[in-house]
C-alpha cells in the first residue's frame, strides 16, 4: 500500500502507549536487516540490551520473559545461544543515547551512514527528543521545530527515515480509532510527514464479527491477537487499512492471511 520504504520519506508510526509502536518497528528492522540491508535503529526509550533480547526472543519465538529471565531448558539454551549467533551477522545499529536534539541526531545519523552505509533509519521515539534551546519553555514549537528538521534530513540524506510518535488520549477517551488530529502535541507532525501509520486494537467483539471476512486460519478465541494498521495518510499513495497478527509472547507481529 506504501509501495516499500523510499528515500527521503518521513514515516509516522504512532499508537497509545503499550499497543506495540517498537514492536513493529524492530520487526521491520530485522526484517531489513535480514536481507543483508544496513539499518540504523535509534532507542531514546529502550537501552540496547533490552532490544537484543527481544530481537533473541522473537527470532528463536522463545517467551520474552523467559529469555530475559534466563528462565529455560538446556534444549533452549542451544537454540538461543544459536539464535544469537546468527543475529550477530544481521547488519543492525543500535544507537540507544537518551535525550538527542534534532541536530545531534542528524550529526549520528550521517555517520552511521557514512561508516555502515545504512539504508533506513528507526527512531523512537520523537517525543524523548529534546528541543533547542530558541523555543525552550514551548513544547509545541520544539515538536515543530523537530519534525520540519527530520524530514528535511530524510530528503538530504535520501533515507527512509521512521520515526514512532506516541498519541494523545482523545481516542482512547472517546472509543474510537485514532485520526491524524490525534498526533501528540503538534498538526505539524502530519505536516511534515509523507506516511502516518496508527497502531490500534480493536475491541474483541467487533474482530469478531470481522472473523468471516478474515481467514478459515483464525478462530474467535485469537480475536484479541489481531490488531489493525491504519495508514491515515500517504502522500504518494492510497489510504486504508490491514490486520496484522500479534504474538505477545514474542512481541512479534506477522501479516494476517485472509
Amino acid at each position: 500500500m506504501i509501495d516499500g520504504l523510499q528515500g527521503g520519506d518521513l514515516l509516522i508510526l504512532a499508537g497509545l502507549p503499550q499497543v506495540g509502536k517498537t514492536a513493529l518497528a524492530l520487526n521491520i528492522a530485522r526484517d531489513i536487516a535480514g536481507r543483508s540491508i544496513p539499518v540504523g535503529f535509534f532507542s531514546m526509550e529502550m537501552p540496547v540490551k533490552r532490544l537484543g533480547t527481544r530481537l533473541i526472543s522473537n527470532e528463536s519465538r522463545k517467551d520474552l520473559s523467559a529469555v530475559t529471565r534466563r528462565n529455560y531448558g538446556r534444549e533452549d539454551i542451544k537454540i538461543i545461544s544459536n539464535t544469537g549467533s546468527r543475529l550477530s551477522k544481521f547488519p543492525i545499529y543500535i544507537d540507544d543515547s537518551s535525550g538527542l536534539t534534532h541536530v545531534m541526531l542528524y550529526i549520528k545519523m550521517e555517520q552511521m551512514i557514512k561508516e555502515k552505509e545504512v539504508k533506513v533509519i528507526f527512531v523512537d521515539h520523537l517525543q524523548l527528543m529534546m528541543g533547542t534551546a530558541e523555543f525552550k519553555g514551548n513544547r509545541r514549537l520544539q515538536i515543530e521545530e523537530i519534525t520540519r528538521n527530520l524530514k528535511k534530513y530524510a530528503k538530504e540524506l535520501d533515507i527512509p527515515l521512521v520515526v514512532l510518535s506516541h498519541l494523545s488520549r482523545s481516542s482512547e477517551v472517546q472509543n474510537r480509532r485514532p485520526i491524524l488530529s490525534d498526533l501528540r502535541e503538534s498538526g505539524m507532525i502530519e505536516g511534515d510527514a509523507d506516511i502516518v501509520m496508527f497502531i490500534y486494537n480493536p475491541p474483541v467483539e467487533e474482530t469478531i464479527k470481522s472473523m468471516s471476512k478474515l481467514s478459515k486460519f483464525y478462530k474467535e478465541e485469537e480475536a484479541a491477537h489481531i490488531k489493525e494498521l491504519l495508514i491515515r495518510k500517504n502522500r504518494n499513495g492510497p489510504t486504508g487499512m490491514l490486520y496484522l497478527y500479534w504474538e505477545p509472547s514474542w512481541t512479534q507481529f506477522n501479516s494476517l492471511e485472509y
